[in-house]
C-alpha cells in the first residue's frame, strides 16, 4: 500500500466516520455488521484484523505536556479466536504500545487495555472495511491543570476513525 493510498483511505474514514457514528444500528444491514462479517473468524484457527487510525491509537497528541505523542497514524490489531471476544493490540507511530482485549457489546465492540500508567478504552462500530467510534485514555500517574487551575488526573477523549490495513504493515512495538 503506497503512502498516497493510505492517506486517501484514512481521509475517507474521517469523512465517513460521522455518518457511521450517527446511523441507527437497528437499520444496519446484517451482511455488513460486525456480528456477521468483520469479526467472525472464517476458520477455527485465530486470524487477525488490522486497522490504521487517523491519529494516535493511545489518545496521545503531539506537543501535549502531559503525555506527548507522535504525529501520524496509530494501529489496532484485533485477534479473532471467537466471534465475541479476544486479544487486541494498540500501537502508535513511535512504537509505544498497549496490550488490550476486545469484547462485543450489542452492535459495537469495546477494546480496552491498560498498563501501570495508562488505561485506554475504544468503543467502536464496524462496517465496510472501516471502524469508527470514541476513545478515552485515563491515567492517575499523570496530572494536569484544568481551566480553573486545579490539578486533575490525565484524561483524553477523541473520535476514532480507522480503515482496514494489512497486518504485516503494522509497526512492531518497542517492548
Amino acid at each position: 500500500m503506497t503512502p498516497r493510498t493510505l492517506a486517501l483511505r484514512v481521509s475517507t474514514a474521517l469523512v465517513a466516520a460521522p455518518l457511521l457514528a450517527c446511523s441507527d444500528p437497528r437499520n444496519a444491514d446484517p451482511d455488513t455488521s460486525i456480528a456477521s462479517r468483520d469479526l467472525r473468524p472464517s476458520a477455527p484457527i485465530a486470524e487477525s484484523r488490522c486497522y490504521i487510525t487517523a491519529g494516535s491509537a493511545l489518545g496521545r497528541r503531539p506537543n501535549d505536556p502531559s503525555a506527548p505523542g507522535p504525529a501520524g497514524p496509530g494501529w489496532m490489531r484485533l485477534d479473532l479466536p471467537s466471534p465475541d471476544s479476544g486479544p487486541a493490540f494498540l500501537v502508535d507511530p513511535d512504537r509505544a504500545s498497549l496490550n488490550a482485549v476486545w469484547r462485543r457489546r450489542g452492535d459495537s465492540v469495546v477494546v480496552s487495555g491498560f498498563d501501570d500508567f495508562l488505561r485506554v478504552e475504544l468503543r467502536l462500530v464496524f462496517g465496510a472495511g472501516m471502524a469508527s467510534g470514541r476513545g478515552v485514555a485515563t491515567s492517575d500517574a499523570t496530572q494536569e491543570r484544568d481551566s480553573a487551575g486545579r490539578l486533575r488526573d490525565y484524561r483524553r477523549e477523541w473520535g476514532v476513525a480507522a480503515v482496514t490495513a494489512p497486518c504485516d504493515s503494522m509497526p512492531r512495538s518497542v517492548r
